[in-house]
């Protein structure tokens, strides 16, 4: 959550003060000036075992909870910061930098509500750090209560003017409730601040609610150059080209989407469509050159997975299924399933990406097969999406690719079945 260091030593200067509130014994003393030295230099786990001398000492010593409790936070302890903060609040109710804390810490284990609650207390102790109001904001917008979160982003603005993260912040806020040109504006004045990929793909949001799709592939490519992984890019990518009519690279981004986003958070929260439609009947798309298959020397390796499939070595289980379905079609030679990860450790392959043709066709020209048939399995929203491709090991062209959606895991047989009729089929 407070990532600058030097915000975190303007928050570790309010802690110092605090120490000079209460007395305490000589080692006691000693124990808190060296805990604040190490929280001073970002050492909180060195920070921690001195805090924890102090408590020895005194259980009492709220300023040493508080010490310890920070320390835990910025390690990610947020159970064990809540105990130590909870406890220093307890002792002493003042402290409204414990109260600012523990808020971050609820913020930080998805409690919206406790964390509303702290930072508001925080305020009304008379805290004066700009950060409540950026805090408290994010946990309204967590709530989906856009309006409290916009009063408190515009206060932060106020009081914080060139911090670049209260605008990208708005902006979101605003694209959230469909308010694009706004929310492109703010994501625009944060970017002008620092020049940040999250920022872009929210400008990418914007245009793509604004039905400018061009400038919306513009600014999430872009965006992606920075930041591979972004999120909200990969779908906003996919529905723009899905919009421009691109249906090749609206699948490859949906796909990629899922592949960041397996839960569709982004999606359910702020869209909520189904990526793919949903067919009464399994359908079978192809795409393949004029060749004569039959008595190809052909082997099945395993199918690549993304998503929840709910079957343990899916993609062996998979892959064997559809060697059986394609030796049942008695068009080509179909020898026992390869593993491909074995093969490419044996033959000491270089392999590129997730089943790269390149080295799929190796592996089967090494094996002596005219062609080596990969497979992949995607489910996300219900929808099971399975697809083969049949791969040239002279040329690693692909020389026929099937594909079928159904709503079903029940329907994975008959799937394979219709895959294999389509894949021998000319």
């Amino acid at each position: 959550m407070l990532k600058s260091k030097n915000r975190r030593h303007s928050v570790i200067i309010q802690l110092l003060i605090l120490l000079t509130l209460f007395a305490f014994s000589t080692a006691q003393q000693t124990h808190l000036q060296t805990a604040r030295s190490f929280l001073e230099r970002d050492d909180y786990m060195n920070a921690i075992k001195e805090a924890d001398l102090a408590v020895l000492e005194d259980p009492s010593n709220s300023s040493a909870l508080l010490i310890r409790g920070v320390s835990k936070f910025f390690l990610g302890y947020y159970d064990g910061a809540s105990v130590d903060l909870d406890n220093a609040i307890q002792i002493a109710p003042e402290l409204d930098v414990a109260y600012f804390f523990r808020g971050q810490t609820y913020n930080s284990k998805n409690e919206p509500l406790r964390a509303i609650s702290d930072f508001t207390k925080a305020l009304e102790l008379g805290s004066k750090r700009n950060l409540l109001y950026r805090f408290r904001g994010w946990a309204h917008h967590e709530l989906a209560n856009y309006s409290q979160a916009k009063s408190d982003y515009l206060k932060y603005i106020e009081l914080s003017p060139d911090d670049a993260e209260g605008y990208k912040l708005l902006g979101l806020n605003f694209l959230a409730t469909g308010e694009y040109v706004s929310g492109i504006d703010f994501s625009q004045k944060s970017y002008s601040l620092r020049n940040n990929g999250g920022t872009l793909e929210n400008i990418g949001w914007g245009y793509y609610g604004l039905g400018k799709y061009a400038e919306a592939i513009s600014a999430c490519t872009q965006a992606l150059e920075s930041r591979p992984n972004l999120v909200w890019a990969h779908l906003i990518l996919a529905l723009s080209y899905e919009a421009q009519s691109d249906a090749g690279r609206a699948q490859q981004y949906f796909q990629s989407y899922i592949a960041v986003d397996p839960t569709q958070e982004f999606n359910k929260r702020y869209f909520n469509i189904n990526l793919y439609d949903r067919p009464k009947t399994i359908k079978i798309s192809t795409s393949s050159k004029s060749l004569n298959l039959r008595g190809k020397k052909i082997a099945v390796v395993e199918f690549s997975v993304l998503g929840d499939i709910e079957l343990n070595d899916a993609g062996i289980i998979v892959a064997e299924w559809f060697t059986s379905s394609l030796q049942q079609e008695a068009v080509f030679k179909v020898y026992a399933r390869l593993s491909l990860t074995s093969l490419i450790e044996e033959h000491k392959l270089e392999l590129t990406g997730l089943f790269d043709e390149n080295t799929v066709a190796q592996v089967g020209n090494l094996h002596g097969l005219d062609a080596i048939v990969t497979g992949s399995i995607i489910k996300f929203d219900n929808i099971l999406s399975i697809t083969v491709k049949l791969i040239d090991t002279e040329t690693a062209e692909i020389i026929k690719s099937v594909s079928s959606k159904s709503g079903s895991i029940k329907d994975v047989p008959v799937i394979l079945d219709q895959l294999a009729r389509s894949l021998a089929n000319n």
